[in-house]
């Protein structure tokens, strides 16, 4: 997927801190802050994230509290043009999801959020962990409630990342009830028939 630069200047200049930013100074953000970003969520994700919870009642995730269409895949290749000129090539970690009307986020309250703010590159957003080292990373928000297109982003929209053990993962399959009954709890349900028998 490409991005225009000037066209990310444009966008981007509505927003209070990055109105002075020059074209030059907006890539050098792209390639510094969204590494920065990274390295934060990766850190937090793994220190918060790995307490013992009980995954045998885990079920999919609903990140928005209505249908949403997803338009982008994990490891997407994003790369930053100006003038048809490739300045910035990087992957996308995540999937980016469009709700249909709903723009509010859908909120398990057994989820322990491990942070809340602004990020550089990545604008307003959560990371909320499930235990067992499993951590969803939610971007570009409006605020923590509601989808938006805060930090270095083009349209709007909700930014959806998994992480596992500190690490992104795919989150196309911890979207699919399937996938999680047979690959998280008929597991979990055959350990603990084992650990019994033991």
């Amino acid at each position: 997927k490409d991005i225009d630069l000037s066209a990310l200047k444009d966008k981007i200049a509505k927003q209070e801190k990055f109105q002075n930013h020059t074209e030059q100074t907006l890539l050098e953000m792209f390639s510094n802050t969204r590494l920065k970003d990274l390295e934060k969520i990766q850190k937090i994700a793994l220190e918060q994230g790995d307490f013992y919870k009980d995954f045998s009642h885990f079920q999919a995730l609903k990140p928005l509290n209505g249908p949403f269409k997803m338009i982008s895949n994990f490891l997407e290749n994003r790369r930053l043009l100006k003038d048809n000129q490739v300045l910035f090539k990087f992957l996308h970690l995540g999937v980016d999801l469009i709700p249909s009307k709903d723009l509010s986020l859908a909120f398990d309250p057994s989820v322990k959020r491990v942070f809340k703010g602004e990020l550089d590159f990545y604008g307003n957003s959560l990371i909320n962990c499930y235990g067992l080292g499993l951590c969803v990373f939610l971007a570009h928000l409006k605020d923590d409630e509601s989808v938006g297109s805060s930090g270095l982003k083009l349209g709007s929209g909700l930014h959806l990342g998994m992480l596992l053990q500190g690490v992104f993962v795919r989150p196309n399959e911890w979207l699919n009830e399937q996938w999680i009954k047979t690959n998280i709890i008929t597991p979990i349900e055959q350990a603990k028939r084992l650990l019994m028998k033991g």
